[in-house]
């Protein structure tokens, strides 16, 4: 990154290197909080999707709510 900030001159990189060398431990959390995490997923693709649906619906009945 050092390199990067240093031959383009990119402020973003250099307060990362900066950040990244001030806090050694907080970056390993980040890292390992980045490797851990996914993508946000589509409600409709859970596997409970289908029951979450068809729940919804009766709830819907009950009340008389129009789609």
């Amino acid at each position: 990154m050092k390199y990067l900030s240093d031959k383009y001159d990119i402020e973003l990189i250099k307060k990362q290197s900066k950040f990244e060398s001030d806090y050694p431990l907080i970056m390993g959390r980040i890292n390992k909080l980045e490797k851990n995490s996914h993508p946000c997923k589509e409600f409709h693709e859970f596997e409970v999707y289908p029951e979450l649906m068809q729940r919804l619906e009766e709830i819907e009945k009950k009340l008389k709510i129009k789609k």
